[in-house]
């Protein structure tokens, strides 16, 4: 029996475009920022203003005027880039639903590990996150989570807020294995936990990071243009071969407004964990 077509698919239609989150929900870009929308093109920069120090308040006598003390405005500019995929397969192929079930679900992941991927690790234009200059370094994690009190009261000294953790599969494992002395497992019974979390916060496990490193982030100073995603299917460039041809697009850039604001943990990982 055929499955049902679901939501997924929508994106094997001609000439559509859909909410990203949508399309891609587990984006790393879409949990952990603050989203704006995207330009068009790789020229425009997206400009987005914030308050770089907060105006000076003081005590006055009565009937005294009160001196005027205004905020001090600067702008984050984001610069974007489009992520682009195309993927052909045979008339035939594509006639059954079950297919394009598998094509629409396999784009999407590649679109999310692609984002995710470059989100965290891109050299520049924009830099990933663990490649930002002034990000607090707050240690290496060995035999207990003091590196991570150290990440959050770090970014809270500078007026932050620490809203999730962005860590690596191989990492998280290794914070889960973690004992007291007594052998009792710091994190507690993984089996009693209904979600990943670490200090209160949110914890985003993605392989996407590379393995040994976690990322404390404050969602108020990570600005993220995100555009819609464009999904389109043509019958015609693929005539000659009598296949059918998906296309899917995705522009996005982000910027972080402080970077001391964010902060670094590395985590010492058992042999043959780490990668080379």
């Amino acid at each position: 029996m055929a499955k049902e077509i679901t939501s997924t698919l929508k994106g094997l239609y001609p000439d559509h475009t859909f909410p990203s989150a949508e399309v891609v929900p587990d984006s790393l870009i879409l949990q952990i920022a603050t989203v704006t929308s995207a330009p068009e093109g790789d020229v425009p920069v997206v400009r987005v203003p914030y308050v770089e120090n907060d105006p000076t308040v003081g005590f006055v006598k009565e009937g005294e005027e009160i001196p005027t003390a205004n905020p001090k405005l600067n702008e984050v500019l984001i610069q974007t880039k489009k992520l682009a995929i195309i993927s052909e397969q045979s008339r035939e192929a594509s006639s059954y639903e079950e297919s394009a079930l598998a094509i629409s679900t396999s784009l999407q992941r590649a679109i999310t590990m692609k984002a995710d991927h470059a989100f965290l690790n891109s050299e520049t234009d924009p830099t990933g996150l663990w490649n930002m200059a002034g990000v607090i370094d707050a240690g290496t994690v060995t035999d207990s989570f003091d590196p991570f009190t150290d990440a959050i009261m770090g970014i809270e000294a500078n007026m932050g807020k620490a809203t999730a953790i962005v860590i690596d599969p191989a990492s998280w494992g290794a914070l889960s294995k973690l004992k007291y002395t007594s052998g009792v497992l710091q994190l507690g019974s993984p089996a009693e936990q209904a979600s990943r979390t670490l200090f209160g916060l949110p914890v985003y496990v993605t392989p996407s990071m590379e393995a040994g490193h976690a990322l404390v982030v404050s969602r108020e100073d990570l600005i993220a243009a995100v555009g819609q995603i464009g999904l389109n299917i043509s019958t015609e460039a693929a005539f000659r071969a009598d296949s059918i041809v998906y296309r899917a697009i995705w522009r996005i850039g982000w910027n972080v407004v402080h970077p001391d604001r964010m902060a670094k943990v590395a985590i010492t990982l058992p042999a043959g964990k780490a990668k080379a």
